[in-house]
């Protein structure tokens, strides 16, 4: 069976009748790959799959939207997303296009230097994200990390809040000699 995974021909179109085929053979209760092999001879598995995604009937994801297959969709969408000269990360434009992630981060890393670039960072909890830009000049250079200091005054400014102590210390002072 794993040769007839791949049995069409490239880009191929549907007709509707195949699609209406493909409709009743998910909607069965009959193996998708079995199926697909008894009543569309001339498709493949994948080739199967990937047309219920694109027609919506198949491959639901939580949030109610159709599954997409490949990544040159996800390439041309990112292109079109940072073409607004908006720096933004891998979760951001993944939260743009409505795809995972993880698609976005391969993408971006592939690219890197040749479509797409680091046009700056965001901090984000403990560590830098990059923030990335459709242009082919060089990277902004990475922040160095934060010396103890600095983080030490970052934790200590993060304690006075959550205990509602005032940021100046001579507040209460200056209060005092003003009244």
């Amino acid at each position: 069976m794993a040769s007839t995974l791949w049995r069409s021909e490239v880009g191929a179109k549907w007709t509707e009748a195949e699609i209406a085929t493909l409709r009743r053979i998910y909607r069965g209760k009959e193996s998708i790959k079995v199926a697909v092999d008894r009543l569309l001879p001339h498709r493949g598995y994948f080739s199967a799959r990937d047309a219920a995604r694109r027609h919506g009937f198949a491959c639901k994801t939580p949030q109610g939207k159709a599954g997409r297959s490949g990544y040159s969709w996800v390439l041309a969408a990112i292109e079109a997303t940072l073409a607004d000269d908006v720096p933004m990360t891998n979760q951001q434009i993944a939260d743009h296009i409505g795809v995972d992630k993880s698609s976005v981060a391969k993408l971006t890393r592939k690219f890197h230097g040749k479509k797409f670039r680091i046009a700056g960072w965001s901090r984000i909890g403990d560590r830098w994200v990059m923030r990335w830009d459709a242009a082919k000049l060089l990277d902004v250079p990475k922040p160095p990390p934060q010396t103890s200091t600095q983080s030490h005054n970052a934790w200590r400014a993060r304690g006075r809040v959550r205990t509602g102590c005032p940021a100046n210390h001579f507040a209460t002072l200056i209060k005092q000699v003003t009244a």
